[in-house]
């Protein structure tokens, strides 16, 4: 199970190939935390006897995890914001998207019986060109809040799990003279667990 983020990211305008400053650089530093799971089967003392003393068995208890499922789900985000007063006019001069940005936060999980209930908030910004030649250029920003089910039969409130995020597409479009309409596909990488308590036999 891997979580991967970008940090420490920098962008700069830079000379192109004729020195002219039409180009950007980007750095970032890629930090990955990287989880390997395995299955191992094992033999263990669950009693014992003597014929001719009588036996004791000290024991300990132990917990070890169970996988429930690995679910790869994506769920899909349709929503419709209204733009401001000024930037409604802005937008019906409007000649085209230019680009897209997104960045999803998931501050909150819920585990009902059945799986996990993420809810979250999509913040979308997008550039796009304006027919005022002295500020060419506008950023809109807006925040799309959602909620996905991965489900897991098997599920309940005192499992383990590890959830993974991304957002695979996302398209802005104009709805109307006041709105846009935003969809986007958000895919979720869930790794499921179950603890299972056991005694092992430590000492005779």
């Amino acid at each position: 199970h891997v979580y991967d983020r970008l940090d420490d990211i920098s962008v700069e305008v830079r000379m192109d190939e004729d020195g002219e400053m039409r180009a950007l650089g980007i750095e970032a530093a890629l930090q990955v935390r990287l989880f390997v799971y395995g299955e191992e089967k094992l033999e263990l003392l669950e009693d014992a006897y003597s014929l001719d003393k009588k036996c004791v068995l000290e024991t300990e208890e132990v917990v070890v995890e169970e996988l429930l499922m690995q679910n790869h789900s994506k769920s899909k985000i349709t929503e419709r914001l209204s733009l401001p007063e000024p930037t409604s006019r802005e937008f019906k001069t409007m000649k085209y998207i230019q680009n897209e940005l997104d960045q999803m936060k998931i501050p909150y999980t819920n585990i009902p019986d059945g799986g996990i209930l993420a809810e979250g908030i999509l913040n979308v910004s997008f550039l796009y060109v304006k027919a005022n030649d002295e500020v060419p250029f506008g950023v809109w920003k807006g925040m799309v809040p959602f909620s996905a089910m991965l489900e897991c039969r098997e599920g309940s409130s005192d499992m383990k799990y590890d959830v993974t995020y991304a957002v695979e597409q996302l398209a802005v479009d104009l709805a109307g003279n006041d709105e846009v309409e935003i969809k986007a596909v958000v895919a979720f990488r869930s790794f499921m667990r179950k603890a299972e308590k056991i005694q092992m036999v430590t000492e005779a």
